[in-house]
């Protein structure tokens, strides 16, 4: 059981010195690079020197366009807060017309309905109208048989009327001719 818990702890162990033995190489050639960086940094040392006093020719330009640098900086600033601000507005115009369209989706919903209830009511009352247009003619045929009855009844009772006419002055002329006879 022992052999157990050390065998992981032997293979860690080798993986360790490997890591180390690893570090130390990259150890040593960072060194050899710091040499080298070092000598270099010598020469350059030297080379500063005399590039040092074209630095101070050109640091005149670069404080310059330092100045320059921050005034844009500022500038970038107050552009980027009122692009903050625009763009705020341009959510909240995007949210008022998302609201509007949904209203009007849902107005254009209402009055899809509305239309509907319009059509059924207007096909409803082209049936009525129909109806109507039925009793009407039914009406025309009934006001024309009774005016046809009418006529009818008209000639006869002109008829009854001539012939009670023709009646009464028999009847009136047969009465006189009684008076006539009477008298006499």
């Amino acid at each position: 059981m022992a052999q157990e818990q050390v065998a992981p702890l032997a293979a860690r162990v080798k993986e360790l010195e490997e890591e180390l033995t690893r570090v130390a190489g990259e150890r040593d050639a960072f060194r050899s690079q710091a040499e080298e960086a070092t000598a270099s940094g010598k020469v350059l040392a030297g080379q500063l020197g005399a590039e040092q006093s074209a630095h101070q020719l050109t640091k005149g330009t670069l404080d310059e366009a330092l100045m320059v640098a921050e005034a844009s900086r500022t500038e970038a600033v107050v552009w980027r807060g009122k692009a903050e601000e625009l763009g705020s507005e341009a959510s909240k115009a995007a949210e008022a017309a998302r609201v509007e369209a949904q209203h009007l989706k849902e107005k254009a919903k209402a009055s899809r309905v509305e239309a509907q209830r319009w059509k059924e009511k207007a096909k409803a009352s082209l049936a009525e109208a129909q109806r109507w247009g039925q009793k009407a003619e039914e009406l025309e045929r009934e006001v024309t048989q009774a005016a046809e009855a009418f006529g009818a009844v008209q000639a006869v009772l002109d008829t009854e009327i001539g012939e009670h006419d023709a009646l009464r002055s028999a009847v009136r002329t047969a009465c006189e001719a009684l008076e006539v006879e009477g008298s006499s």
